[in-house]
């Protein structure tokens, strides 16, 4: 079936009722509606034929109705209406319904294509800038694939817009800036508003861009202009009933070989030998990436994400295969300290490409850091620190962490360099959720700020509390100050925490120590679910007296721990040794949560509890997980419609007999269905072949479906399900837990399900033509890029500056692998800066190579017997005695020098010489 097209406006579609519908005078209407807007039109007969013709009004509509009106009325309205077509799907060709003979009502599928001699070969669409640097001229400025570089444009302030083909018909103003992108402030002007306005102190270049719906202005060394920097500050807020299941992929020291008390590691290239393994989780947090020494709790250079864990690449390659399978990433956020370069106030720089470039110094650094209690050779000037004493979460003075110097986040340098350091992990490392590391560190309202303009899936904080009412009260403060002690459910405090207290008193204290009455316990039993990451262990609680296998006999009750969490409601997270100790059977009890849709919210009813046995109903989105925990696990059978999901010692899971747990069955066929996308909401309307399907250029638009097995009484996957998501694509849930799909501007779309996982990819990420950036080692001659599409062919890149080069490549696509060399050759291919071999990169736009495994150079002097071969740019001379023969790489004879003096010009590539 071909995809559906948004109607825009002036569309012209045509309807050819049949003779039922033309008698008794009847006239006709087009209804074009869409989610936010409806209108009729009245249809005109169309000469010479038995056709009649609407114009789309203006707007972008999803559907049409056609309908044959009351012939003594004139007002369109449904009271006037005798008969009417189903809600229609315009493909984009086809303009042209018609009623098939005998039908009067609902008809859908009778679309052909009826050439008005108004189909013409479109023009191709080309973008102006036009504002105050030209005299405001709609087609002075012409963008070059959507670029316009303005060169040393002098002091001032200056105003602008896009127009599209030189005409003030279509343009594009401030609602379009992409503040996450753009590197100066710009504010809203004109005397109607709407005007893109910037300011310069100096004379600057200034590059501004526009890829059809986002414009973004970029100066050299300017940082992200979200947030403080011309960008108001809104909420941020914790998704509802998130069904997701966490993985803390790592433990301290896990970097190595081995470790003392477990014998693997997660190093970035393990975890990426088991990707397929992993993607049973929806998130894996991963450890500190950044520079750093050891697990990278103290951070030297954001920028830099190559660390004891991997290199940079082995990290964005494993991100890259996690996503391949539906999971997303979590990143460990250390922004509360950094560690110095060689002494107490100095930092290495970071660049952070489009995001700009950042160096911090002492006037970053608390003034109650631990550097000003000593001559320690510098001062730290900047204000005090606002982290939490445990009373006062937002005037408190924490300040304590004596192991790196505390960050000023009260300074707004250095929440811009935090702000750009999140959107580069984002949108080039990959990461797509926060984990806040010591959240203490600083005043909780600034956690808003920087979700609100990074904007992850999801944000948790640790906050190391085992009181429910001090994480409750830490909640609260993690929002703007106007919203400080306002209903949660007006403004919702924006992240999630680690539920410490559920692991104190459900956990430890609790099943650890044989007490199963965990009735209104943690998080949870606050009814304050929805911000809980609920937890056995972590990185620091195993080394530590609160570790559960040291907890009474909390070896034997670590299964029955997780049976616990991954039944009740919260975000539940496996501990990655944990895991690997008991892989099928926390597998099972993952299954069972996901087949009957436990989440972030669902219900519990633990009324039942008794004789040292907790007993709990919790409502699903497909019925309900039934837990019996402790002493007692056999009585209370809830009967023939439950079956056994997962049992161990002291635990038992029940979930509905009509679910189906874990994979599908082999051979499972899906299929899409929704109006917008399949045509109807029968749940065999649109097949998937091997379950994907794809559709060509989707217009800009509101999408909605889902995914089935081909009946609605069997398995369905909708926004629940949800796995990985391009960046360019917006996706939300409805009431009905369908899939709302969002489109800002047209482009291809596929849609595929992968582990029980819905996953939609854009084609915007795999467009042919790909422009690849590298910062090189000082000293760099050349530079060459190798890949994908032709791994023998060494292409030569352009330098752009002192160390970095850049090249676009029209054929290539953001998928292709790749690696530079300095040379035309593999001797020259770059390596790790311990001298060690890399694997292939995946793209990222901002590449750094840490050295090369040998040097070269184009101009070679050679001396051998008074013989001299010289290669000057691309001119051979060579002077010899004797003749000299130059081959080729496939052994031909390209110049014969006899014993004279001989000069030619070669192209560029690898000769031998012979005498």
């Amino acid at each position: 079936m071909a995809s559906c097209a948004v109607i825009s406006g002036g569309t012209r579609l045509y309807l050819n009722p049949n003779s039922g519908w033309r008698s008794d005078g009847a006239r006709f209407s087009a209804y074009f509606f869409s989610a936010s807007a409806n209108a009729w039109v009245s249809m005109t007969a169309v000469s010479g034929t038995t056709y009649y013709v609407a114009e789309a009004p203006q707007g972008s509509w999803s559907n049409v109705i056609f309908c044959r009106m009351n012939g003594s009325t004139t007002a369109n309205s449904w009271s006037n209406k005798w008969n009417q077509t189903g809600d229609l799907v315009y493909d984009g060709t086809k303009n042209l319904f018609t009623i098939a003979s005998g039908v009067w009502d609902g008809a859908t599928a009778s679309w052909s294509v009826y050439d008005d001699g108004s189909q013409v070969e479109p023009t191709p669409t080309a973008y102006y800038v036009a504002g105050t640097m030209n005299d405001w001229s709609s087609d002075a400025d012409v963008m070059t694939d959507g670029v316009r570089v303005y060169s040393n444009l002098s002091a001032g302030t200056y105003e602008f817009k896009i127009t599209k083909n030189g005409s003030w018909d279509v343009n594009w103003g401030y609602e379009s800036l992409d503040c996450s992108r753009t590197t100066i402030a710009c504010v809203e002007s004109g005397e109607y508003g709407g005007n893109i306005s910037f300011t310069l102190t100096s004379a600057t270049t200034v590059t501004i861009r526009f890829d059809g719906t986002h414009i973004s202005v970029t100066v050299p060394g300017g940082i992200a202009n979200c947030g403080g920097m011309g960008g108001a500050i809104g909420n941020y807020y914790v998704k509802p009933a998130m069904h997701d299941v966490m993985l803390q992929g790592f433990y301290y020291d896990a970097f190595g070989s081995s470790d003392a008390e477990f014998s693997y590691n997660t190093r970035w290239s393990t975890l990426n030998a088991n990707a397929a393994a992993l993607s049973k989780f929806d998130v894996i947090w991963l450890p500190p990436s950044a520079m750093a020494a050891g697990t990278g709790y103290h951070p030297k250079q954001w920028s830099n994400q190559n660390s004891d864990w991997g290199t940079a690449v082995e990290l964005t390659t494993l991100i890259n295969n996690l996503h391949s399978q539906g999971t997303k990433v979590m990143a460990d956020v250390v922004v509360n300290h950094r560690d110095n370069k060689s002494s107490w106030c100095d930092f290495y720089p970071d660049n952070f490409g489009d995001y700009g470039n950042f160096q911090l110094t002492a006037e970053h650094i608390c003034n109650d850091d631990e550097v000003n209690s000593g001559n320690n050779g510098c001062r730290a000037t900047g204000n005090g620190d606002t982290g939490y004493t445990g009373v006062d979460p937002v005037n408190g003075v924490y300040g304590a962490w004596d192991g790196a110097r505390d960050l000023d986040h009260t300074n707004a340098y250095v929440r811009q360099d935090v702000k750009a350091y999140l959107l580069w992990l984002k949108n080039e490392i990959g990461y797509d959720a926060w984990r806040w590391d010591m959240g203490k560190g600083f005043a909780p309202t600034y956690f808003n700020e920087y979700n609100y303009v990074s904007n992850p899936y999801m944000s948790v904080i640790e906050f190391w509390e085992g009181s429910v009412g001090t994480l409750s009260d830490f909640l609260n403060y993690c929002r703007p100050a106007s919203d400080y002690n306002s209903s949660w459910d007006s403004a919702n405090p924006g992240s999630m925490v680690f539920d410490f207290a559920t692991k104190y008193q459900a956990i430890n204290e609790g099943i650890g120590q044989g007490n199963y009455d965990l009735r209104g316990k943690g998080m949870p039993g606050a009814g304050i679910s929805r911000y809980a990451v609920t937890f056995v262990d972590n990185h620091d609680t195993y080394r530590d007296g609160s570790c559960l296998a040291k907890v009474g006999d909390g070896e034997r009750k670590i299964l029955q721990s997780y049976a616990y969490i991954l039944s009740m409601p919260g975000v539940p997270c496996v501990f990655y040794p944990h895991w690997k100790s008991f892989t099928s059977a926390i597998n099972a009890m993952i299954d069972a949560r996901h087949a009957v849709g436990v989440n972030s919210t669902s219900s519990v009813d633990d009324s039942e509890t008794g004789d040292n046995t907790y007993r709990a109903s919790v409502q699903g989105t497909n019925g309900y997980l039934i837990l019996r925990l402790g002493a007692d696990i056999y009585s209370h059978d809830p009967g023939s419609g439950y079956k056994i999901a997962a049992e161990g010692y002291g635990y038992r899971i029940y979930v509905p007999q009509n679910v189906i747990l874990g994979d599908d069955p082999a051979g499972t066929v899906y299929y899409l269905t929704g109006n917008d996308l399949a045509g109807s909401w029968e749940p065999d309307a649109m097949a998937m072949t091997e379950g994907s399907i794809s559709f060509e250029d989707l217009e800009p638009g509101t999408y909605t479906f889902k995914i089935t097995t081909g009946s609605w009484t069997n398995r369905s996957y909708g926004f629940a399900d949800i796995g990985t998501v391009s960046k360019s694509l917006t996706v939300s849930g409805d009431s009905d837990g369908n899939v709302v799909l969002t489109l800002a501007e047209q482009q291809d779309v596929t849609i595929s399900m992968v582990n029980h996982r819905v996953i939609i990819a854009s084609g915007k990420e795999d467009e042919q033509g790909v422009t690849y950036t590298v910062t090189v080692p000082d000293g760099t001659q050349h530079c060459y890029i190798v890949g994908d599409w032709n791994w023998s062919r060494f292409t030569e890149m352009t330098k752009v500056a002192s160390n970095k080069f850049s090249i676009t490549l029209d054929d290539n696509t953001k998928s292709m692998t790749y690696k530079y060399t300095c040379g035309p050759g593999w001797n020259y291919v770059e390596q790790t800066s311990a001298g060690e071999d890399i694997p292939n990169r995946s793209y990222t736009s901002s590449d750094v190579v840490e050295r090369w495994k040998q040097s070269y150079s184009t101009d070679i002097e050679q001396s051998m017997a008074e013989e001299f071969y010289r290669l000057n740019g691309d001119v051979l001379t060579i002077t010899s005695s004797e003749v000299v023969n130059v081959y080729d790489v496939i052994g031909r004879v390209v110049l014969s020098a006899s014993a004279s003096c001989v000069s030619q010009t070669l192209p560029a590539g690898i000769y031998l010489l012979r005498s």
